[in-house]
């Protein structure tokens, strides 16, 4: 079947997909626990399936099957992986609203109003998973440990990336505010 797919015969992933679906759609089911999620993630195993086969990644070694279900398990993570990012997104407005996040070792009095807002400016700016880890960390007061298990990373490389964002926005604001 796959043979023929590759000698054009588009007919056949048809076939291949009719076969092989509807036990992807039950293994994905059974982790992600809603139809319409499970559906995306299956076709966007079919589509990395079939583009493998298209560029000469495939080898017929073991069972397809078992490769459509190793393909599937890696996008279930990526989807929980997005998920938890998106779980803890907060969105602008709360932000500005509900807290203010300022430099640990800094007094909030020391900062301006006009500093502030630059501030949050940059803050929103940051990308999520950054986002993520300075509000995690400064406000939420999680420990190196808690945050690394959220973010999926060790609690080392999560205490180095706050560093480096602290810093980053502490040189931003300080170029920002220097007189011209």
């Amino acid at each position: 079947m796959l043979r023929r797919y590759l000698n054009g015969e588009e007919r056949c992933a048809l076939e291949l997909v009719r076969r092989h679906e509807p036990d992807l759609l039950s293994y994905v089911y059974s982790y992600v626990e809603n139809h319409d999620d499970s559906k995306d993630i299956v076709q966007e195993v079919f589509k990395e399936f079939f583009s493998m086969l298209r560029s000469g990644k495939y080898t017929e070694q073991g069972k397809l099957f078992h490769l459509l279900l190793k393909i599937a398990h890696h996008r279930i993570e990526d989807f929980f992986d997005k998920k938890k990012l998106h779980d803890a997104h907060f969105d602008s407005a709360q932000c500005d609203s509900d807290w203010v996040l300022i430099p640990e070792e800094e007094d909030a009095e020391a900062f301006t109003e006009e500093e502030m807002k630059l501030f949050r400016e940059l803050v929103h700016a940051l990308e999520l998973l950054e986002r993520k880890i300075l509000i995690m960390r400064y406000h939420g007061r999680h420990s190196w440990e808690e945050i690394g298990e959220e973010t999926g990373m060790s609690a080392n490389s999560a205490s180095h990336m706050y560093s480096r964002i602290v810093r980053h926005l502490r040189q931003e604001i300080s170029g920002m505010m220097k007189p011209e």
